[in-house]
């Protein structure tokens, strides 16, 4: 309208700009205060200016970058702060725990390296003390064998006679009379196939049950089985050759009431009623310190009523309450005390028992069992028996032999009761050191069991009181019914222990008779001896009994 271009003067002044606000009407100064102008507040803006551009973008845009820029390097902050406190947790723990564990692993090395030397000096230790002991029992035992050696050599060389000399009497008759009529009907009474019989013997009353029980189970048909009715035959047909070596000894009773495949149990007192014809003795027994009544089998009716309760080994002791024939100043007080029984003829054996035991294993043993017979092992066993026949002829003495009716044999030498168990157990000890010390390969005095493998175990020390062996012609504990035999010596290395069972002993009885018919009168005095071997060590043998 002025007729001036635009642009060339002053640009005129925008609505609501300070140029203008003069003059303005209170209505444009509320209208642009509305209009949402700079500086007004975001939540009173409203409506678009500028030509429909929102103001508020710039505004809202740069509040939102700003809050996630805000939040991303929180986010991060977070992140790497969480992340780097974990990685050096981890790391002060894997620093710990490397710590630890090797101070842990050193103090284990220590404490290994420190046991392993303890273990190693202790077993230096142990090694030189075991070796140290070895050879002193060496030394010991070679002293002792030549103590042994020149004690036997010695007396052989002096008193030296054959061994019928030694002899002491004639041939007796059994010390036991079973009438032959009896036992042919009792035979005949048990031929009877019933479970149960009564039988009257000697005018007493057996009442017996099972009889076709099995007892022995046998092998094949060379070994039949044995019931009880076969046992009571078996002790019927060699009772009065029996009868006269378990007369007046006192008996142990070992029992199997399923046969000698089940339980076993041992029994010197019958706790109930013993039945009218068993006869007894009292004495005094040491381990129960008091007196005590122990069995005794003197008659048929009593060999018969122990094949009823299944007592399938007869064990008896080496001493006898009958002073005769050698024993008659002997004292026969057996109660009250260990004194008493100490002085009185129950503490002087008729015999040294000499115990040969094989430790030659057939292999087929179980892990701790005894061995089993084998030809090798007896082989063995035979040999060292013939080895004592011959020292026992060079002293001018006489032994007696048996298999024992399972791997071994027994050897008695029959002795004068001028001496006691411990006398007897010194005699049997010297002749056991010195077999040693002529054959320590095949001969050993061990206690340990695993130190006699491959050895025969002399065994010296059954000579003792209340020590028992099964009687000869008494059954054994083995499956084919065995039986503990008397041999003559020159049957050695000619026979085996299953030669001899309840089926074939009764036919060699009425064969070749009782070859220890005899032993009691067959009687050899060892004073001498004892004197020698007292002489040679004092503590060894002291007698019980003033002479």
């Amino acid at each position: 309208e002025s007729g001036k271009k635009i642009g060339a003067g002053k640009m005129p002044a925008l609505p609501g700009s300070k140029q203008n606000r003069k003059g303005e009407s209170p209505k444009e100064k509320r209208s642009r205060q509305g209009a949402g102008a700079p500086g007004i507040e975001q939540g009173q803006f409203s409506g678009k200016a500028m030509g429909g551009r929102d103001v508020r973008a710039p505004y809202a845009n740069e509040s939102r970058n700003e809050s996630r820029n805000e939040s991303r390097n929180e986010s991060r902050n977070e992140s790497r702060n969480e992340s780097r406190n974990v990685s050096r947790k981890e790391s002060r723990n894997e620093s710990r725990n490397k710590s630890r564990n090797e101070s842990r692993k050193g103090l284990r090395n220590e404490s290994r390296n420190e046991s392993r030397k303890e273990s190693r000096k202790e077993s230096r230790k142990a090694s030189r003390n075991e070796s140290r002991n070895e050879s002193r029992n060496e030394s010991k035992n070679e002293s002792k064998n030549e103590s042994a050696y020149s004690i036997v050599e010695s007396f052989a060389k002096s008193h030296h006679k054959s061994p019928k000399q030694a002899s002491r009497g004639k041939k007796r008759k059994s010390m036991v009379d079973v009438d032959s009529d009896t036992i042919a009907e009792v035979l005949e009474m048990l031929e009877v196939e019933k479970e149960a019989l009564s039988l009257e013997v000697d005018g007493h009353k057996i009442s017996f049950s099972s009889l076709n029980k099995v007892l022995w189970p046998g092998l094949g048909r060379k070994y039949k089985p044995v019931t009880k009715r076969d046992y009571a035959r078996y002790l019927c047909k060699v009772a009065p050759v029996l009868l006269a070596h378990l007369k007046n000894r006192p008996l142990t009773l070992i029992r199997y009431p399923n046969g000698v495949e089940g339980n076993r149990f041992f029994q010197k007192h019958w706790e109930h009623k013993v039945p009218e014809f068993v006869e007894t003795i009292t004495y005094f027994s040491e381990k129960e310190n008091q007196d005590d009544e122990f069995l005794l089998c003197n008659n048929l009716p009593t060999l018969l009523w122990l094949a009823q309760i299944a007592d399938l080994e007869l064990h008896t002791v080496h001493t006898r309450i009958d002073p005769e024939p050698d024993a008659k100043d002997l004292p026969r007080t057996f109660t009250g005390s260990l004194e008493n029984i100490n002085k009185s003829l129950l503490n002087y054996p008729d015999y040294v028992v000499l115990d040969l035991d094989p430790y030659l294993y057939s292999g087929k043993e179980a892990a701790n069992e005894e061995p089993e017979l084998n030809k090798k092992g007896f082989k063995k066993v035979s040999e060292l028996a013939s080895m004592l026949k011959d020292i026992l002829d060079s002293l001018g003495l006489k032994g007696f032999i048996k298999t024992s009716g399972k791997t071994g044999l027994h050897i008695y030498v029959p002795v004068v009761r001028n001496a006691d168990n411990e006398e007897l157990r010194a005699f049997a000890a010297t002749l056991a050191k010195h077999c040693y010390e002529k054959n320590p390969k095949d001969v050993t005095i061990d206690w340990a069991v695993k130190k006699r493998t491959g050895k025969v175990f002399f065994d010296f020390n059954m000579n003792a009181r209340g020590k028992t062996l099964a009687s000869i012609y008494s059954p054994r504990n083995s499956i084919l019914g065995t039986v503990s035999t008397p041999l003559n010596w020159d049957e050695l290395g000619t026979v085996y222990p299953t030669d001899f069972t309840m089926d074939t002993v009764p036919d060699r009885l009425a064969e070749v008779g009782d070859l220890w018919e005899d032993i009691l009168y067959e009687k050899n005095d060892l004073q001498k001896f004892i004197e020698q071997v007292r002489a040679q060590d004092p503590k060894k043998t002291k007698s019980r009994r003033a002479r």
